[in-house]
């Protein structure tokens, strides 16, 4: 080194600081990459880089292990450079000079500046220095190897060693937080459909059915003359024939079925039944993702849920289930789920008992415990372990509930406001 020139040395101090800034915003910018993206330019778009980048991602201890022996190397080779080139313009004390001012000098150029930079943009970073950082890898790559292999068989008695499994799985809930994080690059309602969809694995039939008390359907022990008035002002397309009570169904009818019977007035009791479809029983514990399927798969658009003795509990339909993800298809949902919440002057609500959890948190933004109840009479008896009577007030969590009516052992209507803590 005493016959090289100390501007020579000075151009090399400052080509290795290049070099570790170099290795400093390689490894910022590969970490902070995101792989999905990088994945979709090179299997939908044919991104050549994008294939080199995944190349380089698919084994992070070999890419770690480049970038941080390149790093160390140049780190090191400049502390030496900058030792000599202090001792021989300030003697010994140039020794601690050159080490403060390198000390400063990599801080600042080779490892703040770098890596804010590339963490802010990742990809133009990582695509740009993919091809320089394969010649390396080639390059060097016994050193790599050697020095990868030595670690891991250090870490062996830790149980440290190279994990086999996926490192990129995402759970529902973390896919769920991304899509609602993209939620300004997505139109509309987009953002919300997509949670919906990721959210219907946790919810059940039971969450979204129609009470049995609720359903609307043919009761064949009517008169012929109110069976006929029924059909020719029924709003629904499809619906539920019974004899008595929902328990003695015999199916469902279609009413493009009963309009042709209608039009060739052919509509008689016998023609009604030979219109009837089977009716498709469903558990009251699947989730809608599986539900959906099943509607699919069997064609059907309307079921009936049953509970665990075979007893049927409610009704669902296709609509009920893809209005969980992009909304109700009409206003008349949202109008009879308004009808059942009046907003009182002091802040509480007045609540009617056969209101599901779910909608009452969904439409208030609060957070009732579901626990094994579905309806808010439910959860009030659930909690209270006794049929209430009028005027008792109870508290769940922070929201406080008054009694004002019962019918049939069911609470009809509260009173309900969060309390103020």
């Amino acid at each position: 080194m005493e016959n090289i020139s100390i501007s020579t040395l000075f151009i090399l101090l400052i080509a290795l600081i290049g070099l570790s800034a170099f290795f400093s915003s390689t490894e910022t910018s590969m970490m902070a990459l995101n792989r999905y993206k990088v994945r979709h330019l090179a299997k939908e778009k044919k991104n050549r880089i994008a294939n080199r980048v995944l190349k380089l991602l698919s084994n992070t201890d070999r890419l770690l292990g480049v970038v941080l022996i390149g790093n160390t190397f140049a780190n090191i080779f400049a502390s030496s450079i900058a030792t000599i080139i202090g001792a021989r313009l300030f003697g010994d004390k140039g020794i601690m000079i050159a080490t403060g001012a390198l000390t400063f000098i990599i801080l600042i150029f080779a490892e703040i500046g770098p890596k804010t930079i590339a963490a802010r943009f990742p990809q133009p970073f990582a695509f740009g220095v993919s091809l320089p950082l394969m010649w390396v890898l080639r390059l060097i790559y016994p050193i790599v190897w050697f020095c990868n292999g030595f670690v891991q068989l250090l870490l062996l008695p830790f149980n440290l060693h190279k994990h086999t499994g996926k490192h990129d799985d995402l759970s529902t809930e973390e896919l769920k937080t991304i899509v609602t994080e993209s939620s300004d690059s997505l139109a509309d309602k987009n953002p919300e459909m997509l949670v919906n969809i990721l959210d219907l694995e946790n919810v059940s039939v039971e969450d979204i059915m129609i009470p049995k008390h609720e359903v609307v359907g043919l009761d064949l022990k009517n008169s012929w003359e109110m069976l006929v008035n029924q059909l020719k002002n029924c709003e629904y397309t499809r619906l539920p024939v019974y004899e008595g009570h929902l328990e003695y169904v015999r199916g469902f009818i279609h009413m493009r079925d009963v309009a042709r019977l209608l039009t060739n007035n052919d509509l008689t009791k016998k023609t009604l039944l030979s219109i009837l479809r089977e009716p498709y029983f469903v558990p009251e514990t699947v989730s809608l993702h599986r539900q959906l399927i099943n509607f699919q798969k069997t064609k059907n658009r309307m079921a009936l849920v049953i509970n665990e003795y075979g007893d049927i509990q409610g009704l669902l339909t296709l609509e009920d289930l893809l209005g969980e993800i992009i909304g109700d298809f009409t206003t008349d949902s949202i109008d009879a789920l308004k009808d059942n919440i009046y907003t009182q002057e002091d802040g509480s609500y007045i609540v009617e008992g056969s209101l599901s959890i779910r909608d009452l948190n969904h439409e208030l933004k609060w957070e009732l415990p579901k626990n094994d109840a579905k309806t808010l009479s439910g959860l009030i008896i659930e909690m209270m372990q006794t049929i209430p009577t009028i005027d008792t007030c109870i508290r769940i969590d922070d929201y406080l509930i008054e009694i004002l009516k019962m019918e049939n052992n069911r609470v009809k209507s509260v009173k309900i406001w969060k309390h103020p803590e």
